[in-house]
């Protein structure tokens, strides 16, 4: 406190200056650190040298030596048991912490831009066949696109019609999207002229028993289709295909290539049993290739599935579960072993489809000649395997209960806009437009969301519309495309200089 207080006037003037909640913090941090220890000890060996142990006065000087050392070790420790702690708090009573009101303004700003740009990821994911049933109840509830209106969708979908090559460019299916966004009123009327409630209501006890039973059913397939082992492992076998043996092994790599970049785009988790199903599959699919066998990533999957770590994953999942509940006073615990499964199905053949689906255009592009499109015969006979491992896996998605895939694809879609944001933030965080804190806490809402989804096992949600209500209010939105600006796009193209030119890194 001394020496803090007794420069303040000196170091309150020098450089960028400091203030007295600066120097209140700064004495109360007090000694602690390897300066004061390594200062004790130095005077200590320094004693040690210049005096013996013959002398009594000597010895005297000895022991007041290790008595200061002993006393600077006690106040570093008592600082780092006691100060160390109380210093969050201390800095939030002196103001040292709390951002100001221009600060809040900023990183409001850059919430909105998130916020637009996992729109813009949202629209392009509904380009896609696999999401055409998504409900936009689902996204608005687990995600930020919750406030989002009628015009800035429009826009979104605008913009990507623009930067969309024109050969390219494939129309977002929203039929489940407008029915929410477009301003029609509460209630719509029905054939017979009276008003529906336009809400889904709860589903019977009836209905959702027999939805677990089809759950159950599903989950039987599942145990049962856990792949043939044999034709993984089969060591014997030899096929002389030269030719189409190194192109497969080609379109392995591709294969590769292309979880990785789910991984980046995040559609899987970097770790998990998912993602270990996937790359040991293509191990599998690997050295059948290597022996002259077709390609059979499918089933080298299947086998990969069957494993004792997806089990060992479920309970690591439940106890962190437990953990949360216990910690948030939730003592209502739900065990659903049986979604768990058919959760972790569907999100492994969604991944896979999506995985052939790049690599195959990648294939036919590396392959092709230049501006044309044409395959030699061995190069057909690999993307035709590729196909029927798609085939397969569309089967084997068609087996599992309707309602359950329709549920695992909302939530996968969720899934994978909160690591959007989530990326958005840590873009942020890099370019230095926001700080580690306040990055911190965005993407420690952003966990606690991906927590809430993966643990949710809502038949319906909140303001889910029924099929009749969503029809009347599609029927009763504009045909044309709106491009009305947004509000919030002011200074957008200043924006994008620091963050949207990394985006092509995804």
């Amino acid at each position: 406190f001394f020496l803090v207080f007794a420069f303040y006037p000196i170091t309150s003037r020098i450089g960028i200056g400091s203030n007295w909640r600066e120097a209140v913090f700064m004495s109360y941090g007090g000694l602690r650190g390897a300066v004061g220890i390594a200062l004790a000890l130095s005077l200590h060996a320094k004693v040690y040298h210049l005096t013996s142990e013959s002398e009594r006065s000597d010895m005297l000087f000895r022991g007041d030596t290790a008595k200061l050392f002993g006393m600077v070790g006690g106040i570093a420790l008592l600082t780092l048991v006691i100060n160390a702690p109380t210093c969050g708090p201390l800095l939030r009573k002196l103001g040292l912490v709390t951002p100001t009101e221009t600060r809040k303004k900023v990183v409001e700003n850059y919430h909105q831009h998130m916020i637009q740009f996992v729109l813009k990821e949202y629209v392009a994911l509904l380009t896609e066949e696999r999401f055409s049933n998504v409900d936009f109840s689902v996204v608005k509830e687990h995600t930020c696109l919750g406030g989002i209106t009628y015009e800035q969708l429009m826009r979104a979908v605008q913009r990507h019609k623009d930067k969309s090559p024109s050969d390219l460019y494939i129309e977002p299916n929203l039929n489940n999207v407008l029915p929410y966004l477009c301003p029609v009123g509460d209630k719509v009327t029905v054939d017979d002229g009276t008003e529906d409630d336009p809400l889904k209501s709860s589903i019977p006890t009836s209905r959702e028993a027999e939805m677990m039973k089809k759950r159950r059913s599903s989950v039987i397939n599942i145990r049962k289709s856990c792949g043939n082992r044999a034709t993984v492992f089969d060591l014997r076998a030899r096929i002389n295909e030269d030719v189409v043996n190194e192109e497969r092994v080609v379109f392995i790599k591709i294969l590769r290539s292309a979880y990785h970049r789910l991984i980046d785009h995040g559609e899987i988790e970097q770790r998990g049993f998912i993602v270990h199903s996937l790359f040991r599959s293509l191990e599998f699919a690997s050295d059948a290739a290597n022996l002259g066998l077709p390609l059979s990533d499918w089933n080298a999957l299947l086998v990969a599935f069957d494993s004792f770590t997806r089990p060992a994953e479920h309970l690591m999942f439940k106890l962190f579960d437990m953990k949360r509940r216990l910690k948030n006073k939730e003592f209502n615990v739900d065990f659903d072993h049986d979604f768990a499964l058919v959760q972790q199905r569907v999100r492994l053949i969604l991944s896979f489809v999506n995985a052939h689906k790049w690599a195959r255009q990648v294939f036919k592009e590396e392959f092709s000649k230049a501006g044309q499109y044409d395959l030699t015969v061995a190069e057909k006979v690999v993307m035709d395997e590729s196909d029927g491992q798609v085939a397969m896996a569309d089967k084997a998605l068609l087996e599992l209960a309707e309602e359950d895939v329709a549920i695992v694809k909302s939530h996968y879609v969720c899934h994978i806009l909160l690591n959007k944001g989530a990326y958005y933030y840590k873009k942020l965080k890099k370019h230095g437009l926001v700080t580690e804190r306040e990055a911190g806490e965005k993407l420690e809402e952003i966990e606690d969301e991906i927590y809430h989804v993966l643990k949710c096992r809502k038949l319906v949600h909140a303001d889910e519309l029924n099929p009749a209500t969503k029809n009347q209010r599609l029927s009763l939105c504009p045909t044309n495309m709106a491009t009305t600006p947004l509000h919030d796009d002011v200074g957008e193209e200043t924006f994008k200089h620091s963050i949207h030119s990394s985006e092509g890194e995804q």
